[in-house]
Protein backbone atom coordinates (compact mmCIF):
# COMPACT_ATOMS: atom_id res chain seq x y z
CA UNK A 1 0.00 0.00 0.00
CA UNK A 2 1.44 3.44 -0.67
CA UNK A 3 0.67 6.92 -0.49
CA UNK A 4 0.66 9.78 -2.85
CA UNK A 5 -0.89 13.06 -3.83
CA UNK A 6 -1.76 13.41 -7.64
CA UNK A 7 -4.20 15.34 -9.46
CA UNK A 8 -5.54 18.70 -10.84
CA UNK A 9 -8.03 20.92 -9.75
CA UNK A 10 -10.45 19.03 -12.01
CA UNK A 11 -9.87 15.69 -10.87
CA UNK A 12 -10.06 13.88 -7.63
CA UNK A 13 -6.53 13.39 -5.78
CA UNK A 14 -5.33 9.87 -5.51
CA UNK A 15 -4.25 9.36 -1.71
CA UNK A 16 -2.97 5.71 -1.63
CA UNK A 17 -3.10 2.76 -3.61
CA UNK A 18 -2.85 -1.06 -3.25
CA UNK A 19 -4.63 -3.85 -3.80
CA UNK A 20 -7.91 -5.35 -2.35
CA UNK A 21 -10.86 -7.65 -3.67
CA UNK A 22 -13.42 -6.24 -6.08
CA UNK A 23 -16.56 -7.72 -6.34
CA UNK A 24 -17.64 -6.32 -9.54
CA UNK A 25 -14.18 -8.50 -11.00
CA UNK A 26 -14.59 -11.23 -8.49
CA UNK A 27 -10.69 -11.04 -7.89
CA UNK A 28 -8.09 -9.41 -6.01
CA UNK A 29 -7.37 -5.47 -8.24
CA UNK A 30 -5.07 -2.76 -7.74
CA UNK A 31 -7.34 -0.06 -6.12
CA UNK A 32 -6.69 3.82 -5.94
CA UNK A 33 -8.15 5.71 -2.76
CA UNK A 34 -9.04 9.28 -3.78
CA UNK A 35 -9.90 12.37 -2.64
CA UNK A 36 -13.08 14.11 -4.10
CA UNK A 37 -12.48 17.96 -4.81
CA UNK A 38 -15.86 19.05 -4.72
CA UNK A 39 -18.23 16.74 -1.69
CA UNK A 40 -19.36 13.70 -3.18
CA UNK A 41 -23.42 14.37 -4.28
CA UNK A 42 -24.51 10.48 -3.57
CA UNK A 43 -26.02 10.06 -0.09
CA UNK A 44 -24.53 6.76 0.63
CA UNK A 45 -21.14 7.92 0.12
CA UNK A 46 -21.43 11.05 2.11
CA UNK A 47 -23.01 9.06 4.92
CA UNK A 48 -20.89 6.03 4.77
CA UNK A 49 -17.20 8.64 3.87
CA UNK A 50 -17.74 10.71 7.19
CA UNK A 51 -14.71 10.81 8.81
CA UNK A 52 -12.93 9.80 5.68
CA UNK A 53 -13.37 13.35 3.73
CA UNK A 54 -15.69 12.12 1.16
CA UNK A 55 -13.19 9.76 0.09
CA UNK A 56 -13.66 6.64 -1.91
CA UNK A 57 -11.99 3.62 -3.50
CA UNK A 58 -11.45 3.16 -7.15
CA UNK A 59 -10.52 -0.46 -8.94
CA UNK A 60 -8.12 0.65 -11.52
CA UNK A 61 -9.61 -2.57 -13.87
CA UNK A 62 -13.05 -2.36 -13.82
CA UNK A 63 -13.43 1.43 -12.39
CA UNK A 64 -16.28 0.59 -9.80
CA UNK A 65 -16.00 2.97 -7.00
CA UNK A 66 -16.71 1.82 -3.08
CA UNK A 67 -16.62 3.59 0.23
CA UNK A 68 -13.38 3.14 2.00
CA UNK A 69 -14.86 1.00 4.48
CA UNK A 70 -14.47 -2.12 1.77
CA UNK A 71 -10.83 -2.02 1.94
CA UNK A 72 -11.24 -3.36 5.96
CA UNK A 73 -14.38 -5.57 5.63
CA UNK A 74 -13.89 -7.15 2.66
CA UNK A 75 -10.35 -8.20 3.52
CA UNK A 76 -10.56 -12.46 3.91
CA UNK A 77 -9.41 -12.12 7.75
CA UNK A 78 -12.32 -9.50 8.55
CA UNK A 79 -15.08 -11.52 11.23
CA UNK A 80 -17.47 -12.90 9.15
CA UNK A 81 -20.24 -12.22 12.20
CA UNK A 82 -19.43 -8.83 11.19
CA UNK A 83 -20.75 -9.43 7.75
CA UNK A 84 -24.23 -11.28 9.20
CA UNK A 85 -24.92 -8.59 11.59
CA UNK A 86 -24.57 -5.57 8.57
CA UNK A 87 -26.88 -7.55 6.59
CA UNK A 88 -29.12 -8.79 9.70
CA UNK A 89 -29.70 -5.46 10.76
CA UNK A 90 -30.38 -3.98 7.35
CA UNK A 91 -32.89 -7.04 6.45
CA UNK A 92 -34.35 -6.58 9.51
CA UNK A 93 -34.78 -2.67 9.30
CA UNK A 94 -36.57 -2.71 6.21
CA UNK A 95 -39.05 -4.68 7.41
CA UNK A 96 -39.59 -2.48 10.58
CA UNK A 97 -42.39 -0.78 9.14
CA UNK A 98 -44.43 -4.07 8.39
CA UNK A 99 -43.45 -3.86 4.25
CA UNK A 100 -40.90 -4.76 1.84
CA UNK A 101 -40.45 -2.64 -1.06
CA UNK A 102 -38.55 -2.88 -4.11
CA UNK A 103 -36.46 0.23 -3.18
CA UNK A 104 -34.82 -1.04 0.05
CA UNK A 105 -34.50 -4.84 -1.24
CA UNK A 106 -32.22 -3.11 -3.86
CA UNK A 107 -30.77 -0.61 -1.05
CA UNK A 108 -29.47 -3.37 0.75
CA UNK A 109 -27.89 -5.08 -2.13
CA UNK A 110 -25.69 -2.16 -2.87
CA UNK A 111 -25.24 -1.40 0.57
CA UNK A 112 -23.91 -5.04 1.38
CA UNK A 113 -21.65 -5.09 -1.59
CA UNK A 114 -20.22 -1.66 -0.97
CA UNK A 115 -19.48 -2.23 2.75
CA UNK A 116 -18.22 -5.78 2.30
CA UNK A 117 -17.07 -6.80 -1.36
CA UNK A 118 -19.73 -9.48 -1.58
CA UNK A 119 -23.02 -9.82 -3.63
CA UNK A 120 -26.01 -10.72 -1.90
CA UNK A 121 -29.08 -11.91 -4.45
CA UNK A 122 -32.83 -10.77 -4.11
CA UNK A 123 -34.12 -13.75 -2.96
CA UNK A 124 -31.99 -14.64 -0.30
CA UNK A 125 -32.60 -11.27 1.37
CA UNK A 126 -36.43 -11.92 0.90
CA UNK A 127 -36.03 -15.46 2.47
CA UNK A 128 -34.38 -13.49 5.14
CA UNK A 129 -36.77 -11.07 5.86
CA UNK A 130 -39.31 -13.52 5.85
CA UNK A 131 -37.43 -16.28 8.79
CA UNK A 132 -36.83 -12.77 10.53
CA UNK A 133 -40.80 -11.48 10.63
CA UNK A 134 -41.24 -13.27 13.51
CA UNK A 135 -38.10 -11.87 15.80
CA UNK A 136 -38.79 -9.40 17.84
CA UNK A 137 -36.78 -6.46 18.05
CA UNK A 138 -35.36 -7.75 21.57
CA UNK A 139 -33.95 -11.15 20.04
CA UNK A 140 -31.82 -8.84 17.88
CA UNK A 141 -30.73 -6.73 21.02
CA UNK A 142 -29.69 -9.93 22.15
CA UNK A 143 -27.88 -10.76 18.62
CA UNK A 144 -26.19 -7.13 18.78
CA UNK A 145 -24.91 -7.36 22.09
CA UNK A 146 -22.64 -10.52 21.59
CA UNK A 147 -21.73 -9.14 18.43
CA UNK A 148 -20.73 -5.87 19.77
CA UNK A 149 -18.42 -7.33 22.24
CA UNK A 150 -14.62 -6.54 21.56
CA UNK A 151 -15.95 -4.64 18.55
CA UNK A 152 -14.18 -1.42 17.40
CA UNK A 153 -16.44 2.09 18.05
CA UNK A 154 -16.06 2.84 14.19
CA UNK A 155 -17.65 -1.27 13.52
CA UNK A 156 -20.55 -0.27 15.63
CA UNK A 157 -20.56 3.18 14.41
CA UNK A 158 -21.12 1.13 10.66
CA UNK A 159 -23.74 -1.18 11.38
CA UNK A 160 -25.60 1.69 13.26
CA UNK A 161 -25.47 3.89 10.12
CA UNK A 162 -26.44 0.71 7.77
CA UNK A 163 -29.58 0.62 9.79
CA UNK A 164 -29.92 4.70 9.16
CA UNK A 165 -29.62 4.43 5.33
CA UNK A 166 -31.50 1.40 4.60
CA UNK A 167 -34.61 3.64 6.40
CA UNK A 168 -34.32 6.36 4.27
CA UNK A 169 -33.89 3.84 0.76
CA UNK A 170 -37.75 4.51 0.71
CA UNK A 171 -37.73 8.48 1.49
CA UNK A 172 -39.58 8.35 5.03
CA UNK A 173 -38.24 8.23 8.32
CA UNK A 174 -40.88 7.47 11.27
CA UNK A 175 -41.08 7.59 14.71
CA UNK A 176 -40.78 3.20 15.18
CA UNK A 177 -38.15 3.37 12.92
CA UNK A 178 -36.01 5.88 14.71
CA UNK A 179 -36.78 3.70 17.92
CA UNK A 180 -35.47 0.87 16.36
CA UNK A 181 -32.36 3.00 15.65
CA UNK A 182 -32.21 3.75 19.23
CA UNK A 183 -32.63 0.07 20.13
CA UNK A 184 -29.59 -0.81 17.83
CA UNK A 185 -27.64 1.59 19.35
CA UNK A 186 -28.25 0.57 22.89
CA UNK A 187 -27.44 -3.04 21.97
CA UNK A 188 -24.54 -2.10 20.44
CA UNK A 189 -23.05 -0.14 23.74
CA UNK A 190 -23.99 3.25 22.24
CA UNK A 191 -25.45 6.12 24.63
CA UNK A 192 -28.89 7.17 23.35
CA UNK A 193 -26.89 10.45 23.83
CA UNK A 194 -24.36 9.81 21.18
CA UNK A 195 -26.40 7.65 18.86
CA UNK A 196 -28.91 11.14 18.64
CA UNK A 197 -25.68 13.02 17.47
CA UNK A 198 -24.77 10.58 15.10
CA UNK A 199 -28.74 10.64 13.56
CA UNK A 200 -28.20 14.78 14.06
CA UNK A 201 -25.06 14.30 11.37
CA UNK A 202 -26.41 11.49 9.20
CA UNK A 203 -29.47 13.83 8.55
CA UNK A 204 -27.79 16.58 7.30
CA UNK A 205 -25.78 13.96 5.06
CA UNK A 206 -29.04 13.10 3.51
CA UNK A 207 -29.76 16.88 3.23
Amino acid sequence: MTEQETGTESTPITVESGEFYCSKCASRQAYELKSPQKQATSWFFRLFSQGDRGRFVECQNCHSTFVPAVLQVADESFDADYHKGIRRVAIQMMAVDGSIDDEEVAAIKEMFQQLTGKEVDEASIRDEAASLSSSSVDELGEYLSDLADGMKESGKELILKTAFWVVGADGQFDEEEAKFIYRVGGALGISAADVRVLMDRMTVSKG
